[in-house]
């Protein structure tokens, strides 16, 4: 890129000192950093098992994604509280759904879904807690009265969109928070990956 830069500069196509303002510009905006949100590195689990209770009113996809979740990450999901490091309590899943449009008729055009999935979680051994809280997930989306058969079925994959997307907002506050509170486990961590 360089070389074409420089070509480019040589012909008469751009001034040097605009050349090197726009080098400038690509070295900075290269070497700044950029992360996701939910990326890095306290987003990694430093537990090693974790037991998953479902209470009555939890939607199954989203308790099948955080064990699939965290098998993947190599966590042990284990059946026995005794041989969980961690308990993950997950409370009964909320929907809601809200109007926001209406045709010509009067009849529902858009609709706005809300998932919130509470949970908390604690260390077996102490007792202790890690974290109580909500992961939420929202999604818009359009109604058609005259085909409902397609509606309802764009409407079981959205939340199914939506109880995986709070699954994984469970498991990244409940790894950053489990985090803070071992700082040596979350470094020992680092040095057995590198």
């Amino acid at each position: 890129m360089t070389r074409v830069a420089t070509k480019i500069c040589q012909v008469g196509g751009i001034k040097p000192i605009a050349f090197a303002g726009l080098l400038a510009a690509t070295l900075l905006l290269s070497a700044c950093g950029f992360h996701l949100k939910g990326m890095g590195d306290a987003a990694t689990a430093t537990y090693q098992s974790i037991k998953i209770v479902q209470n009555p009113g939890v939607r199954s996809d989203v308790a099948q994604v955080l064990s699939q979740q965290l098998q993947a990450m190599g966590i042990k999901v284990v059946d026995n509280l005794a041989d969980a490091e961690l308990v993950l309590n997950l409370q009964a899943t909320q929907m809601s759904t809200s109007v926001t449009a209406r045709d010509g008729k009067g009849d529902v055009s858009g609709e706005l879904l809300k998932m919130i999935q509470p949970f908390n979680a604690q260390v077996v051994a102490t007792e202790e807690s890690v974290i109580q809280a909500q992961a939420v997930a929202y999604r818009d989306r359009s109604v058609n009265a005259a085909q409902a058969q397609a509606s309802s079925r764009e409407l079981q994959s959205i939340q199914r969109q939506m109880a995986s997307e709070v699954a994984l907002q469970v498991l990244d506050r409940l790894n950053r928070a489990y985090a803070l509170m071992h700082p040596a486990k979350q470094q020992e961590k680092k040095a057995t990956d590198s």
